[in-house]
């Protein structure tokens, strides 16, 4: 017996499974949404407020958010709560892809981070965002500040160590490359698949320069690893020079196509990249951790 069923679902009078939403994003999901932001930047201010504890810093945020976030002008600048009926109008009534854009606007400004660290928030924005897009089946998942089309569970979790890796070890070219991945990804219209990739092996190639020093190129570091007493599988080093090999090829990831060629790429093929990039980034991290290099 299927558990946590609706009522109507027990009764065979609602669907069992709500279709993935890609290119739309229902009423029920753009509530929760909305929901995550109002509980988090004005609801709990104004608690806050009632206690006496009201922050200078969150008249601040609700400017940054009417400037940068809703692009208004500054001398028309309202009430707090006006600030929050506009946000609530893009969440629920804008165009599909608007409250998740709204959502990456609020993060390039820090405002989430700032919030939490104000408020001493025990559950992230971003845990419950993810939670929200989850309960609503959404097709997206909010990582760094931004959405990608990932949602499996284990793929997930070799992004989010990785990002939690290079913070931790200060490895900032790392974070760069992984970062540009998931904005290419996540890019709308139209996803740069090829460069999502070529993102992606530059991450291992950062990792392997950094363990070593003297090479100049991926291929030539991963022939320095397997000559040293790194300790890495020979296979494994073998299975990454075929892949560097396919990248550096004409008709790989480094060389621009056509737009009528064959080998025109999708979408399983990024993902692919950067899952199996990030998890090979992510062993060689703990491998140099464990050798002292970082």
């Amino acid at each position: 017996m299927q558990e946590n069923l609706t009522f109507g679902q027990r009764l065979n009078g609602e669907p069992l499974h709500k279709a993935i939403q890609l290119k739309d994003i229902d009423t029920e999901l753009r509530t929760a949404l909305w929901n995550v932001i109002y509980s988090n930047l004005f609801q709990r201010f104004q608690i806050a407020n009632h206690r006496n504890a009201f922050s200078d810093r969150a008249q601040k945020w609700y400017r940054d958010i009417w400037v940068f976030v809703l692009n208004r002008p500054l001398d028309e600048y309202p009430n707090d709560w006006q600030v929050a009926e506009a946000l609530k109008d893009i969440m629920l009534q804008g165009l599909w892809t608007e409250p998740y854009q709204l959502i990456e606007d609020l993060y390039a400004k820090d405002i989430p981070r700032l919030v939490e660290l104000e408020t001493h928030t025990v559950d992230s924005f971003e845990k419950q965002v993810n939670f929200a897009l989850r309960r609503y089946n959404s097709g997206y998942t909010l990582i760094d500040g931004l959405f990608v089309p990932i949602t499996n569970q284990q793929e997930l979790n070799e992004l989010e160590t990785l990002t939690v890796n290079t913070k931790v070890f200060n490895l900032q070219n790392i974070h760069t490359h992984i970062h540009s991945a998931f904005e290419l990804l996540s890019q709308r219209p139209n996803p740069e698949y090829r460069k999502v990739m070529h993102e992606s092996i530059c991450m291992v190639e950062g990792i392997c320069r950094l363990i070593e020093p003297s090479a100049q190129t991926l291929g030539e570091a991963l022939n320095k690893i397997k000559n040293s007493n790194f300790n890495l599988p020979k296979t494994l080093n073998q299975a990454f020079e075929k892949i560097y090999g396919y990248t550096s090829s004409t008709d790989g990831i480094r060389h621009n196509l056509k737009l009528d060629d064959k080998n025109e790429l999708d979408i399983e093929d990024a993902r692919f990249f950067l899952i199996m990039c990030s998890a090979f980034t992510n062993y060689l991290i703990v491998k140099a951790h464990k050798a002292e290099i970082i």
